[in-house]
């Protein structure tokens, strides 16, 4: 499919998408293991009974391991990139979960902080992705509680935050396979309805990415991060054609092995994290620009201080 294609269909809303680096580039393999120590240090803090060999530790100490065996490095095939690559993944995104904020969080965090330590290394090992789906919405959750807003576990949907002086909620989904992508946003939508508020909904859309996005340069990253989303941009209309849906918040990573001037592998991790204005209502498009723009600002002041 040529550019011109791709472009024609991608919703106006996906387009010309300025995205902004939130966190150091550098960030190295001692710095991400180092995280993932943090994040079990915190959690035995709050007295979560981290079962011993859990995915967090495991993803921590494997880390620590390739970080010193370049020859592993050398000779890794794709499925050695794929564990990396989840165990980065695993680190920061409950490194979010745990240091969004100091204080001792509810009950219902800490049942979910349980229940995401768990599972595969990979998630083609998964037999239920229920720990994943966990991480994802605590994710979510760190990203608000980290900006300070205040943001609780509500059913329905499965976030409510507040912003000025209204609440607002967030219905968190991940897409497991592109073919089932409708129907999770479709609930999403049903869920905010449901819940008398109007709100984002937010998609970890991992399935979508491919490396092509893991790219050194910023905007190449944006394109073809928009590119491997058009399928999922594709649902836009369907979205704006719903008053109580503010927006949309997509996340997912992505990486791809690359080799230095030395001939040394190393593996490139990028954090994608974008947000789209979708409602047509003059005073609702207000009100969400200034709340995307408040949280991206905030948001990478956040990655920057703390990884």
């Amino acid at each position: 499919m040529s550019r011109e294609e791709w472009i024609r269909r991608v919703h106006p809303a996906a387009e010309n998408f300025e995205f902004r680096r939130l966190a150091n580039p550098s960030t190295g393999p001692s710095q991400i293991a180092d995280r993932g120590r943090r994040a079990l240090r915190r959690l035995a803090e709050w007295g979560v009974a981290v079962p011993k060999g859990c995915r967090l530790e495991r993803a921590t100490e494997f880390i620590e391991t390739t970080r010193m065996d370049e020859d592993a490095m050398v000779s890794a095939g794709d499925a050695y990139l794929t564990r990396i690559g989840e165990s980065t993944r695993t680190i920061v995104e409950l490194y979010m979960a745990t240091h969004a904020r100091s204080k001792k969080p509810p009950a219902i965090v800490l049942e979910k902080l349980l229940l995401a330590v768990q599972g595969a290394d990979t998630p083609s090992q998964e037999r239920s992705h229920a720990a994943r789906d966990a991480q994802w919405e605590l994710y979510i959750w760190g990203m608000m509680t980290a900006t300070s807003v205040p943001c609780e576990f509500v059913e329905p949907p499965d976030l409510v935050i507040e912003y000025g002086r209204e609440r607002l909620a967030i219905a968190a989904k991940r897409i497991w396979s592109q073919e089932q992508a409708r129907r999770r946003v479709s609930k999403a939508a049903d869920q905010i309805e449901d819940s008398h508020l109007r709100g984002f909904i937010a998609v970890n859309a991992q399935e979508y990415l491919t490396d092509a996005s893991a790219g050194d340069d910023l905007r190449t990253k944006g394109e073809e991060f928009n590119k491997d989303l058009s399928r999922l941009h594709g649902h836009i209309p369907y979205l704006a054609k719903k008053p109580h849906v503010l927006g949309l918040i997509v996340g997912g990573t992505v990486y791809r092995w690359t080799k230095s001037n030395d001939g040394t592998r190393r593996v490139a991790f990028s954090n994608f994290y974008q947000m789209l204005v979708l409602t047509d209502d003059d005073d609702g498009e207000r009100f969400a620009r200034e709340f995307t723009d408040t949280q991206a600002s905030a948001l990478g002041t956040w990655f920057h201080e703390n990884m």
